[in-house]
């Protein structure tokens, strides 16, 4: 009988983790141009961008001042903010293995993120990050085994993600490093019948 090894809880980072030479998908805005009307999805280099629940044609690329302190390039924020929250995946469907991002809208007094994996739609983690005093914040993810990224800031906690509750996140420079995406476990499951019917042949050559 073959087993494979479960994904342990992946690990959260709070600084920059991943080595630029080892990227292998970055979304820095840029292609989006700037401006304060545009559309709730956006994608680049493999990765999607979804303002989920969030305001029609809200999303203000150039933010600057107002949402980081030190980040004067092109962004994602809800303009003024909304009632949903950012959603990050791979434009493929396939699993993260490490990803980190820059996250800002601390001026406006936003002070608290709330983050949340998941995987085929089931929770895997939730929790908590204050962003540091007077600078832009980050959040990253190891470990694998989730293929969503759910994001929101507000100055204090809150419930479940669609809640309805007031948010502002900036967020920039999302970055991939890892390596080739996971198996889903139905995959795994047919390749292990594979290699069992492949033992079985050579097992009948050798007798």
């Amino acid at each position: 009988m073959l087993s494979f090894a479960a994904f342990g809880a992946p690990t959260v980072h709070t600084s920059d983790f991943i080595n630029n030479a080892s990227r292998t998908n970055f979304v820095d805005f840029e292609p989006i141009g700037s401006g304060s009307g545009f559309a709730g999805t956006f994608s680049q280099d493999g990765i999607k961008v979804n303002q989920v629940n969030g305001q029609l044609n809200d999303i203000w690329s150039s933010c600057e001042g107002a949402c980081w302190y030190s980040n004067s390039t092109l962004s994602w924020y809800p303009n003024g903010g909304d009632h949903g929250w950012t959603e990050l995946s791979k434009t493929d469907a396939s699993d993260f293995s490490d990803i980190g991002l820059d996250i800002g809208s601390i001026k406006f007094g936003y002070s608290t993120l709330q983050y949340e994996l998941l995987d085929n739609g089931v929770s895997l983690l939730l929790g908590f990050f204050t962003f540091p005093s007077g600078a832009d914040g980050y959040i990253g993810f190891s470990g694998g085994g989730f293929d969503t990224v759910r994001l929101r800031a507000n100055s204090g906690s809150f419930g479940a993600f669609g809640d309805n509750a007031s948010q502002a996140l900036a967020i920039d420079n999302i970055e991939l490093a890892g390596g080739s995406s996971v198996p889903e476990p139905t995959s795994l499951a047919l390749l292990g019948l594979g290699l069992l019917a492949g033992l079985g042949v050579i097992g009948r050559r050798k007798s």
